[in-house]
């Protein structure tokens, strides 16, 4: 087997994989309980909370706290994604600086080696004049 039908093989691969997480993140998944239902896309959003009516509450106040229940659940993990991409960027900014010192500490080291040739070069003329 050649590079070129590996690359393709997983490029497919790929493909495939796209495929799937594409099916999975809009699928919706329920769980149940005695009083509550929760329905998630695959991509662990929420779509929706409903508390069975038997929980002693209001049609109107039912909707309403499923609804606020959904909303802070759903503002939970776009913090928490917030909150990863930061620390992402930190690092990517962390990489940065000390790439950007590894250079500058290249270009002293370049630096000092020609002035130490120069250097060198000069006290060798000088000591040649006067022998």
């Amino acid at each position: 087997m050649n590079l070129q039908n590996l690359m393709k093989q997983a490029q497919s691969m790929q493909n495939n994989l796209m495929k799937a997480k594409k099916e999975i993140d809009s699928k919706e998944f329920i769980g149940k309980s005695e009083l509550v239902e929760v329905t998630v896309y695959g991509n662990k959003k929420i779509k929706s909370i409903k508390i069975n009516e038997d929980a002693s509450l209001e049609k109107d106040d039912l909707e309403i706290l499923e609804d606020m229940i959904t909303l802070a659940v759903n503002g939970i993990k776009l913090y928490s994604q917030i909150m990863e991409d930061r620390r992402k960027d930190n690092i990517k900014l962390q990489i940065l600086r000390h790439t950007i010192f590894s250079i500058l500490m290249l270009a002293i080291l370049v630096i000092a080696a020609f002035i130490e040739t120069y250097i060198s070069g000069n006290l060798s003329n000088f000591f040649v004049k006067f022998y």
